[in-house]
């Protein structure tokens, strides 16, 4: 494969590409190391969007504050159904039980309210701290059980639940690290027009708001800088499934990760930039973008 089209274009990868790997899922996992691992063997270059790590940042602190918010629910209800408080409580095999007894209601409390996507999350954390619970019981020697309270019990193991936070983070930045990503921030961007945000929905069928807001400044990116731009990402709902349509009318590219190499290196085997063939393609993209008007030099 020829390396010149690396140079020419720009990955930008959606929230859910960066949460598989930070939060280590399962979904979509072998096709997103494939995307990360191809995007550092060719050294592409990404582009962090300012959406996206606000996203990735936001879903960081809700994952992580659930193994805490998890620990904490079983304290209380746990201490709802003994007779005692947990600091007179000896910890010991038989308290399993009410371990057991207390994670449906744990579990209900956890992700009522919650989208299928973070009450999926919420689940999973209600099982490792149940986990954690369980084996921590079980490692108490005999007899020490007498000295080692339900109270002490529950306190260490939120100590432990606020790791996940440092976790998450350092596996973010890594990331960015990895793959050399760059950072874009708001003010280099030409700002988006009056009726973006309309055209998305109505022209090209996106719904969901944070998905307008990415697309928006996947946008105004490309054709601030002029170079072919992609969004990567694994959204069939809303995204992959209105992918013609989006790029048929502002000639971004939305691609699936296995894909997105291919699709970029015929953009770029195109000959024209993204300005260039929006003109060529009669394709109004300063309808969506509000560029600056240039001040005259003074000769």
């Amino acid at each position: 494969m020829g390396e010149k089209w690396v140079s020419g274009v720009r990955l930008c990868p959606d929230t859910n590409i960066i949460l598989e790997r930070v939060l280590k899922g399962t979904r979509f996992a072998s096709k997103v190391e494939f995307f990360f691992s191809r995007t550092k063997k060719l050294g592409a270059v990404s582009v962090l969007l300012p959406a996206v790590h606000r996203e990735v940042n936001s879903n960081i602190r809700f994952c992580a504050g659930l193994f805490v918010d998890g620990i904490r629910s079983y304290r209380k209800v746990v201490a709802e159904s003994l007779d005692n408080p947990l600091d007179k409580i000896p910890v010991a095999p038989e308290i399993v039980s009410a371990i057991h007894s207390a994670t449906p209601l744990v579990r209900k409390r956890l992700c009522s309210g919650l989208s299928e996507d973070r009450r999926e999350k919420a689940s999973q954390a209600v099982g490792e701290v149940e986990t954690a619970l369980v084996e921590s019981i079980y490692q108490v020697t005999p007899g020490q059980g007498k000295s080692q309270t339900l109270e002490f019990l529950f306190n260490e193991i939120e100590l432990k639940m606020r790791g996940p936070y440092i976790e998450y983070n350092d596996r973010y930045g890594n990331l960015i690290t990895e793959i050399k990503a760059i950072t874009q921030s708001e003010d280099k961007m030409h700002h988006s027009s009056s009726i973006m945000d309309q055209t998305l929905m109505s022209e090209c069928g996106i719904q969901n708001t944070g998905d307008r807001v990415i697309l928006s400044q996947a946008i105004r990116f490309m054709y601030t800088n002029d170079i072919w731009t992609a969004v990567i990402t694994n959204d069939h709902a809303d995204l992959l499934s209105n992918k013609a349509a989006i790029e048929k009318r502002s000639l971004l590219l939305v691609c699936d990760p296995l894909y997105v190499f291919e699709e970029m290196k015929e953009k770029f085997r195109g000959g024209f930039s993204p300005i260039e063939a929006a003109k060529q393609g009669s394709v109004d993209y300063n309808s969506l973008i509000r560029i600056p008007s240039t001040m005259p030099r003074v000769v």
